[in-house]
């Protein structure tokens, strides 16, 4: 008789817990003695596996009719007190609603103390992560009364344990070939290269291969990797062009000497000194470029003098980088006229740039700049050109 209590008060005294408060109505049953009310209670739960909850219920209702033969003389108030087990038919999160049954065995402590045993349905609408509307319907068994329907729409409170972020996928393993290769590879091709070259390397102990062997003796070298941007020109110091790949990175392969290598694009030409060595490779980054400012007299969208040539200059080292215009102006004058002024003057750098010989699709005349309180007025009275690498906006 006491097993359920016994396991609801046990399983409340496991982790996790819910609290429910409830308005409640017991109903008249037909051919029953009548115990219908209004009241309310507390629901105290703890889940004891998965599903399962274990829960101590307290009930307390006012009675229309104050209790018959039997309980004549008492007040008409209804106090339960009940362990039950509660388990959930359907997952309890947050997007959707809760499914669950609940049994459990108690007693009445007023009128009179009675045992009493009870049975419901309940859905869970949550509206918050942790916070929850029931609805809950069932049947309150009493040996006296003979109980009745029993009705209850309460607040539902459980804290949950944030759900875990899903493992990251790990990246493929990319190994490193050292020179005279200097390349990432899959792991594939990268353990085909080990095995090409041990067996080159037994054939030529066996003598097999001693020529070429010989050959690799006598022409030692080293190599320079160059990570430039995407749209970047690596040229070495003696004029020849380096092949990039699409994140710009270039790759020289010589003998021992010091070389110096230029990197040209989004308006800079960036030089750098490097020393090759025999039988080693070596990593250069080269530096980003900067912004420009195109400079324009006060009231005036015309490049003239020193600007222009400034421009020019910047036109002539593109590269492969985008320029994104953005036209501004000082605080003189009206709002309008000074964004149509701004207008005006990234269309004044596009045309240069395009003269220079930038391809159009390499220009880009973006919404004018309200002006920069940080700058002075002659400042303000500019186009910002700003550089983007190939691949898109940094």
């Amino acid at each position: 008789m006491w097993l359920l209590p016994a396991l609801g008060l046990a399983a409340w005294a496991a982790p996790t817990p819910m609290v429910e408060v409830h308005g409640l109505g017991v109903l008249e049953a037909p051919g029953t003695e009548a115990m219908q009310g209004a009241g309310g209670g507390v629901v105290l739960g703890l889940r004891a596996w998965k599903p399962l909850w274990g829960e101590l219920l307290i009930d307390a209702s006012w009675l229309d009719e104050a209790p018959a033969a039997g309980l004549a003389g008492t007040l008409p108030l209804r106090l339960g007190v009940a362990g039950q087990l509660r388990a959930f038919l359907t997952p309890r999160d947050s997007r959707h609603a809760a499914v669950s049954v609940a049994l459990g065995l108690g007693l009445d402590v007023l009128p009179t103390p009675t045992l009493l045993a009870h049975g419901s349905a309940a859905l869970d609408v949550y509206v918050h992560r942790d916070v929850g509307l029931r609805l809950e319907a069932g049947y309150l068994g009493h040996p006296i009364s003979g109980g009745g329907p029993r009705l209850a729409l309460g607040v539902v409170w459980s804290p949950r344990k944030p759900e875990p972020e899903p493992e990251p996928e790990p990246a493929p393993l990319l190994p490193w070939q050292l020179f005279p290769v200097c390349a990432w590879t899959d792991e594939e091709g990268a353990m085909a290269a080990i095995a090409e070259r041990e067996a080159a390397r037994e054939a030529a102990l066996r003598g097999e291969d001693a020529a070429a062997l010989a050959a690799d003796a006598a022409a030692p070298g080293g190599g320079l990797l160059v990570l430039a941007l995407p749209g970047d020109v690596v040229r070495v110091s003696d004029g020849a062009t380096l092949p990039t790949d699409g994140e710009g990175v270039a790759l020289l392969r010589a003998p021992a000497a010091i070389v110096e290598l230029e990197v040209v694009g989004g308006g800079r030409v960036a030089r750098i000194p490097a020393q090759l060595v025999d039988g080693h490779a070596t990593w250069l980054r080269a530096p980003p470029p900067e912004e420009r400012r195109a400079l324009f007299e006060l009231g005036s969208a015309v490049l003239v003098g020193d600007a222009l040539a400034e421009v020019q200059a910047w036109a002539a080292r593109t590269g492969g980088w985008t320029w994104r215009l953005h036209g501004s102006f000082s605080p003189e004058g009206d709002a309008v006229g000074n964004h149509a002024l701004a207008k005006q003057r990234a269309h004044a750098v596009a045309e240069a740039l395009l003269a220079a010989g930038v391809p159009a699709a390499q220009v880009v005349e973006a919404d004018p700049e309200e002006p920069d309180p940080s700058l002075t007025p002659e400042a303000q009275r500019a186009v910002r050109m700003v550089p983007v690498p190939a691949r898109g906006d940094r």
